[in-house]
Formats: structure tokens, sequence, C-alpha cells
């Protein structure tokens, strides 16, 4: 059974609900589901009580394969990828990234 100490540690997990709203999506959860246990309840919960607005959330990866599907409906399937990197703090870094970086302190 979910302690108070559970729905705390949850309740830091996401920090804009209430945490009346999570307590009410656990109880109704164990009511729905008397044998789950408690890793069990966790995830329904996270999975979804959850808002899309809320980073690293089911719901707000849902939404970014959504947004992601629709461009690629509109525009097709990608077919190139670049992906740049660049040391900032080291001394080995780009010497363009260097030039750069002094032409913006300037």
């Amino acid at each position: 059974m979910l302690g108070q100490q559970d729905v705390v540690c949850l309740m830091n997990a996401c920090a804009p609900l209430p945490q009346a709203i999570l307590e009410r999506s656990i109880q109704q959860h164990l009511q729905d589901s008397p044998g789950a246990s408690d890793a069990e309840v966790i995830r329904h919960v996270l999975k979804h009580s959850l808002p899309p607005t809320m980073p690293g959330t089911p719901a707000w990866h849902r939404r970014h394969l959504q947004d992601l599907q629709c461009m690629v409906d509109r525009w097709g399937m990608p077919s190139f990828f670049l992906t740049l990197t660049a040391d900032e703090l080291s001394d080995t870094r780009w010497p363009e990234v260097k030039s750069l970086d002094v032409s913006l302190q300037k």
C-alpha cells in the first residue's frame, strides 16, 4: 500500500500538480485494481495523471511524437541530418568557436 512518503516522493517528481490530484489518482487506481503493487500504481499515475507540459513524462513524449509525425506528414521524411557539437570549455576547441567567442565578448 502506498504511504504518505510515497505520495510526497511522487509530489516532488511533479511539483506543478496539487497533492490532492495525485492522491485522488492513486486512490482511484487502487479501487480499480485492488491487487496492484506500489510500482504499478506509481507507473499508472505517472503515465496517466501528469500533464504533457512536464518534460520527460509519457504525455510529454506522446505530444512530441505526435508533433514529429505531423511534420513528417507535411514535409516528408528527413533526408539529411546534421549534428554539430563544440567544446566550449577546453583549450582544444575549434578555432572558429574561439574567435566567435572573442568577437562576442567585445
